[in-house]
């Protein structure tokens, strides 16, 4: 596989961000050869280098972020100015799209070798810096900023690692001569005094400080600064520019040339003046691309309403009142929370099984191309050089944790010779441990729980644990530090390699807990058959995965709140197996074991967990692990031994704490089994390495999804108990309840924005709402299927009909034509659903609920409908005899936010009707519903009658005043993205056109193409076929234009005319909420509550 770029030199030129990958002094000229001690043939020299004078580079243009490829031909003494006026950064992590014209550079500025996998470095993420696409001023400020930060920060063992990458990874025997070497007294390990590039993991005891630590952190939240004061002042570099060519198209060749002198600079005063300079020594068609650092020359009048005009645009466009909070937020995941991780030569999403076969089939396919998508977390970040087939700076990046120790334990001495005399041999060991998380369903504790409709859990990481013998040069030898000049053994190849898999993800049921509250209680979700859909599916989607058994523990309690969901998983485990069974032998069932951890464990005795692996045993047993033998130093042979059959799958109600302690002693116990095979007993030696080891996971895994340390963390580090752990366990609860109900919300809508899930839609729902919704959720609202409308509001319209309307047909949504067919039977013609006041009769009374509203040839159905039941709680029936006007117009709500005032995305109708062809029914869930008239009718309701007279001129209306019911449109487009484009872009709406529900026109001409399909229900419903109403209603605009001067034509009252056309006789253009008048409605109260919630949550 061909690796990204090692360093990337960032400068800012005048049109666009310059990248160039900067080349190792014994390496290619991009960086992107493997450490020799991983290369079969030796790496080229520079001389023999075909681009050491032309390096490839990549522009990106300022405002719209487009990015082609340049060459650039540069001098040693012009790299070195360029460097000196540029950012060097490790890698790309790709590019943050805020808006059309306002886009941010993601580039990794810090990082932290973590472990060597098989002679393979693996880096943390530590910081990363978000460079302006908007101008070279803001992208030069940027830099600015992030070389003052790395200066401050950096520490000198780093500065001495990273600052050398050039040379140390393209040399034998160099390529991490800074990493630690680690020896042990006995079966332990200590870290040698020479360490420098990697962090002590377990001395550190993982921190992944998230948000928690932040909120109440005055200084967390303060942006950098440079020293010295100054802070909205850019720290300016050497000054140097370049020239371009375009020898051919695609390519241009970027010259540096040194900083104009001050008399050159005058010149360039003296053009604006009209003066015309000397020419220039620049070939002929070759324009010039400036990259000065210096500041702007002064601009003309022209120059300076042009650049306000940008500027206007650019703020109307997206600078959103969020966008310096999704700046931060972005800033805090990606760097400050420690939890990506990376390679530059090795694909460490997949087992490493997998990628011993992936390197041997990849050839020289770009290292991005074969990794795991599951687990591919900046993918969506880094679609703009995907799609320009820049593979040199695409680095992908997982978030997860990545910890490593190297140990040394006692092995049998040979059989010849007296084993009692010969010396104690002490073979050295090294313990990997990588969790990946995945990035479907990702997100925080209590706003992502269950399972989705494709079967993807919450919190879903899977653990690999590698136990890897060296292939050391020499057989092993009494002493275990190293001689001077020998190579540590985590530097060493691989001989051979253990490795155990286990994963862990939220019950895979429908269910959400509250976040408001330090103990919520589960609710389950949605209706059983899509439970059950998704329960299956999930687990097929495991098998297939790891291709084995699939054994399921569950650590929820039995007696508690928790019991709900532990109960239903354990049902559908049960009709699972029972389902497979009866399909015939061949069928894989499903294990499964519920562990009362907190019953078991009381009183602080964790290590009765052992009950459980007791329990479990011969299922472990079974599983087995994989087992690879790489071969002897030089050797190209590799066998895999033996492979894992299946996989553990644990849970509690967060699989966090309960979870950790769990995997942790099946860890152990894998780690045991396989020593044991080696000739090793851990038995009677100590293994607190190993406990801090898969303490710092817990952490880890605990801190992107809880924002705090694991709970029972003092368990898993000492395996004791007592009760300064219980008390820290309590400030960590506390600490969580806090984040949960403050900084999660944003936090959420964020991941779902950098993951690609939603689009910056989601960004107004949550300044509306101070919370986003569930995309996953919002797509199954959304998915289309067949002719229907789609997903769970197509599910709630289909409920709805088959409950509220008596004796009807097949369901036909989209049929208008209702001539022709038995008019006794009532037949649906449409069903929407739209937005409705909390109390009946008004027209503005919060919360507003989405509600069904069905058209049938005979009544209007208002179905309020209960989405997260998937019931109908009450619905209310309109004949249409008794509808006198639609109102349709602006229908504005709110003025708290932009989104909300927008006229065009805020329309609805008024339904006007006379009272006494109204009938409400309310579901009571019992076995008599509740009916607002007299007698019991049908299910449908006890119609009222409407009397009709042979004269149309006399029309009897049933008495009463006159009600109405309002409806708003919903928001026209969603926030959710289906593959990398906007809801409103994606195949379902493309389907959704073809059935009259265009959701790109305007909101207010969506809702009169709804009010004139009820017009035309409502004219075929009366007896003389709607030509009373349509006389009087045209008999009034006459009256309305003759009082304003203007004479009707003859035969405008449109007596005698059909219902087709007479369309629109009944709809009434008028605002129903207008802005001024929303704007009147807006209390001081209302608009001081907003404050308060925008003050404490945006």
């Amino acid at each position: 596989m061909s690796s990204p770029a090692r360093r990337i030199l960032i400068v800012a030129a005048v049109e666009g961000l310059l990248l160039m990958p900067i080349p190792a002094n014994n390496n290619s000229s991009t960086g992107n050869t493997p450490p020799k001690s991983r290369r079969s043939t030796p790496a080229p020299s520079r001389a023999a280098s075909p681009s050491s004078a032309q390096l490839g580079a990549v522009h990106i243009d300022y405002k719209d972020a487009n990015i082609r490829k340049l060459l650039v031909t540069k001098s040693d003494e012009h790299r070195r100015k360029a460097r000196e006026g540029g950012l060097e950064v490790h890698g790309i992590a790709g590019v943050l799209n805020v808006s059309a014209t306002v886009n941010y550079l993601i580039a990794i500025t810090s990082r932290q070798q973590v472990a060597i996998v098989n002679g393979v470095p693996v880096y943390v993420v530590t910081d990363v810096a978000l460079i302006a696409l908007s101008s070279q001023s803001s992208a030069q400020e940027a830099i600015a900023k992030a070389k003052a930060s790395r200066a401050r920060h950096t520490s000198d063992d780093e500065d001495e690692t990273d600052s050398s990458d050039d040379e140390s990874e393209a040399t034998e025997g160099e390529d991490h001569k800074d990493a630690p070497s680690i020896a042990a007294r006995g079966v332990g390990s200590a870290r040698s005094s020479t360490e420098s590039d990697r962090p002590d993991t377990v001395g550190s005891r993982g921190v992944y400080g998230l948000f928690a630590q932040k909120w109440f952190s005055k200084s967390g939240w303060t942006a950098a600064r440079p020293k010295g004061g100054q802070g909205g002042k850019s720290v300016e570099g050497p000054k140097t520019s370049m020239e371009v060519t375009d020898d051919e198209p695609g390519n241009q060749d970027v010259t540096p040339t040194p900083r104009p002198a001050p008399g050159e600079r005058r010149q360039s005063t003296d053009l604006r003046e009209g003066i015309v300079p000397p020419p220039s020594p620049r070939p002929e068609n070759k324009p010039a691309l400036e990259l000065e650092s210096f500041p702007a020359l002064p601009l003309s009048e022209e120059e300076r309403a042009e650049q306000l005009k940008i500027a206007e645009q650019v703020k109307e466009d997206a600078v959103h009142s969020l966008t310096p909070k999704l700046l931060h937020t972005t800033r805090l995941l990606l760097g400050a929370s420690k939890s990506f991780f990376f390679s530059y030569d090795m694909d460490i999403t997949r087992p490493f099984s997998q990628q011993q076969q992936q390197a041997q089939a990849a050839g020289d396919t770009p290292l991005w191309t074969n990794v795991d998508p599951l687990y591919f977390w900046n993918k969506h970040l880094l679609r703009p050089f995907m799609s320009s087939n820049q593979h040199s700076l695409i680095l992908p990046l997982m978030q997860g944790f990545v910890g490593q120790k190297t140990f040394y334990a006692p092995v049998p001495p040979p059989e010849a010779g007296d084993a009692s005399e010969a010396p104690l041999q002490k073979q050295p060991f090294v313990l990997t441990l990588i969790s990946r998380r995945s990035t479907k369903r990702a997100g925080l504790r209590y706003l992502r729980r269950g399972v989705d409709s494709e079967g993807n859990v919450a919190n879903c990481v899977e653990t690999e644990q590698l136990l890897a013998i060296p292939a050391l040069p020499s057989e092993p030898k009494s002493s275990q530090t190293p001689s001077p000049g020998e190579v540590p053994p985590d530097q060493l190849p691989w001989a051979k390699v253990y490795s155990f898999m286990q994963i862990r993800g939220s019950i895979p049921v429908y269910f959400q807990q509250s976040p408001y509250a330090l103990r919520p209680k589960p609710v389950l979700l949605h209706s059983e058959n899509s439970n059950k859909a998704a329960f299956e599916k999930h687990f097929i989607n495991l098998e297939n995965r790891y291709n084995g058994e699939i054994f399921g523990i569950s650590l929820v309690e039995r007696s508690s709140a928790e019991k709900i969901v532990g109960e239903k998983y354990e049902k559908y485990i049960g009709e699972l197996n029972k389902k497979r069974e009866e399909a015939g032998p061949g069928s894989r069932k499903v294990g499964f074991n519920w562990f009362d951890f907190h019953k078991v464990c009381r009183g602080m005795r964790f290590e009765k967990v052992s009950l459980l692996l007791d329990e479990i045993d011969g299922t472990l047993n079974n599983l087995g692990w994989t087992e690879v033998m790489e071969g002897k130093i030089g050797g190209e042979g590799k066998e895999l031994k033996s492979v894992q059959r299946g996989i553990v799958r644990t849970n509690c109600m967060d699989c966090l704490d309960r979870t950790n302690v769990v995997q942790s002693a099946c860890g152990r116990r894998a780690l045991e089994r396989q020593l044991e095979k080696e000739g090793v007993d851990l038995s009677q030696d100590p293994t607190d390495w190993f406990n801090l080891v898969w303490a710092d996971n817990g952490d880890a895994i605990s801190k992107q999804y809880a924002s705090t340390a694991a709970l029972k963390g003092d368990f898993t580090r000492t395996r004791k108990r007592n009760y300064r752990g219980a008390l820290a366990d309590l400030g960590l609860t506390i600490n969580r309840y806090f984040t949960n109900i403050i900084s999660d919300f944003f936090t959420q809508a964020a991941i779902d924005y950098l993951l690609g899930n939603v689009n910056h839609r989601v960004f107004d729902e949550y300044e509306a709402e101070m919370m986003s919704k569930d995309p996953a959720y919002e797509a199954g609202m959304w998915d289309c299927g067949g002719d229907k409308v789609g997903g769970i509001r197509a599910n709630a319209i289909d409920i709805s009909s088959k409950i509220v309307i008596a004796d009807s047909e097949d369901m036909d949504d989209f049929d208008t034509q209702t001539s022709g067919k038995d008019t006794d039977k009532e037949v649906l013609i449409k069903g929407w659903t739209f937005l409705t006041p909390h109390e009946e009769n008004t027209i503005r009374t919060f919360p507003f609920e989405e509600t069904v509203l069905l058209l049938t040839n005979k009544a209007l159905y208002n179905c309020r409908f209960d989405f997260v039941l998937e019931k109908v709680s009450s619905f209310g029936r309109v004949d249409l005899r008794s509808v006198r006007e639609l109102q349709v117009g602006t229908y504005i709500t709110s003025t708290l936010t932009p989104a909300a005032t927008d006229e065009d995305a805020n329309a609805g109708f008024v339904v006007k009707f006379v009272t006494g062809g109204e009938v409400r029914r309310v579901n009571t869930r019992t076995v008599r519903s509740r009916v607002n008239s007299k007698g019991e009718g049908e299910p449908g309701g006890e119609e009222s009658t409407v009397s009709v007279s042979s004269d149309t001129e006399s029309l009897t209306i049933p008495d009463g005043p006159v009600r109405i019911i309002a409806f708003k449109a919903l928001p026209r487009t969603s926030a959710v993205r289906h593959d990398g484009k906007p809801k409103d872009q994606g195949a379902a709406h493309a389907a959704a056109k073809d059935k009259d529900e265009n959701l790109d026109i305007p909101a207010k001409e969506q809702m009169r193409e709804v009010c004139l399909r009820i017009e035309r229900a409502v004219l075929e419903a009366l007896p003389d076929r709607g030509a009373y109403l349509a006389s009087r209603r045209l008999r009034r605009r006459a009256e309305e234009a003759s009082a304003a001067g203007v004479v009707p034509a003859a035969g405008e009252v449109g007596r005698g005319k059909e219902p087709q056309e007479m369309m629109g006789v009944l709809i009434n253009e008028e605002d129903i909420i207008g802005l001024r008048e929303a704007k009147m409605k807006t209390g001081l109260l209302e608009r001081w509550g907003y404050q308060v919630r925008r003050l404490v949550w945006a």
